[in-house]
């Protein structure tokens, strides 16, 4: 059962992925669809918040005894998540490895927080400590959301061109994620943690269903490309994230924090969101051209897919040293 819930994430990601790219048109029909009604939250809005009332209803009290290991986890994934990725995508794009059209993408997603669902999901799966993997989150994405004006700028040289609206997002946050795990955390309080198993598919199944509509509707941008610039784009996108990945297992292991606060950091700090990348590029349209553009949302996507499906393969190799520790 522990080797079937392990795995069923990782396998579950690739279906979605070739199901989407395959066959996009019912994916794109539920990423588009909105309840209630046209103004209404999408599909992948609703997705996400079924993942944190199961997170809240699930989460396993804990004391935080010493905040110490804590605090400094919380320190090193800001500076991990929204300092370091950013200049290794600049001092990658410098190096010239990679085709310089597919920079302006990978500069866009290096700077964005954590995602918002997958991340919490993946760290528990490995047995991370679930509180510190949702107030990371909530940190990145308040603090990533602030600053993105100023690191976007900074990457692509446009200056403060770039006007983020940032209240929206911050409420947007509160509404898909806060509000979402404090009912989660009602529930738990009054009726106690779930009893049956098959609840905790249920966040697992919402983040496969989130890639295959993803997938789905960004479909043209992986046609449109060469297989070189595709293979490229996932190679830009793996090196960047197993670098992320590298540096917070090192620094993990630097501050000798606890195994579960281990997990949690290297999981969360390492990845990034993709709602708000292609958000993002419909703002930084007026100064990239149609390749960099069509490109730009073609690396984000790889990106994200990839980092999913490497984590959640580290999180069920990961998920066996907990049943030995």
């Amino acid at each position: 059962m522990l080797a079937m819930k392990a795995w069923f994430l990782p396998i579950g990601l690739v279906l979605a992925l070739i199901w989407g790219l395959s066959a996009p048109g019912l994916g794109t029909s539920a990423y588009l669809w909105r309840f209630p009604g046209e103004s209404g939250l999408r599909l992948v809005d609703w997705n996400v918040i079924v993942v944190f009332i199961i997170s809240g209803w699930q989460l396993r009290s804990t004391s935080m005894e010493g905040l110490g290991p804590y605090a400094r986890a919380i320190i090193c994934a800001i500076i991990i998540n929204l300092c370091i990725a950013p200049l290794l995508v600049l001092g990658v794009g410098l190096m010239g490895i990679f085709p310089a059209v597919l920079f302006v993408g990978a500069a866009v997603m290096s700077c964005m927080p954590t995602t918002l669902a997958s991340g919490i999901v993946i760290s528990g799966q490995a047995g991370g400590d679930e509180g510190l993997s949702l107030i990371i989150t909530i940190i990145l994405s308040m603090i990533g959301v602030l600053i993105l004006p100023f690191s976007i700028g900074f990457l692509l040289d446009v200056g403060n061109e770039i006007n983020i609206e940032v209240w929206p997002l911050i409420k947007k946050l509160a509404m898909i994620v806060l509000l979402p795990f404090g009912i989660g955390t009602a529930i738990r309080l009054k009726w106690g943690r779930p009893q049956h198993k098959a609840v905790g598919y249920i966040p697992l199944t919402a983040i496969i269903i989130i890639v295959w509509a993803v997938a789905s509707s960004k479909q043209d941008a992986f046609m449109n490309a060469t297989a070189w610039t595709v293979f490229a784009s996932m190679l830009f996108g793996i090196l960047i994230h197993v670098l992320l990945l590298l540096i917070a297992f090192v620094t993990a292991r630097v501050q000798d924090l606890p195994l579960p606060i281990q997990k949690s950091l290297v999981i969360i700090s390492s990845q990034k969101t993709l709602p708000i990348a292609v958000a993002i590029f419909t703002m930084i349209e007026p100064f990239v051209n149609a390749e960099q553009m069509g490109l730009g949302i073609m690396i984000c996507v790889i990106w994200h897919f990839s980092q999913t499906i490497i984590d959640s393969m580290i999180a069920a190799k990961w998920s066996k040293k907990v049943e030995i520790d």
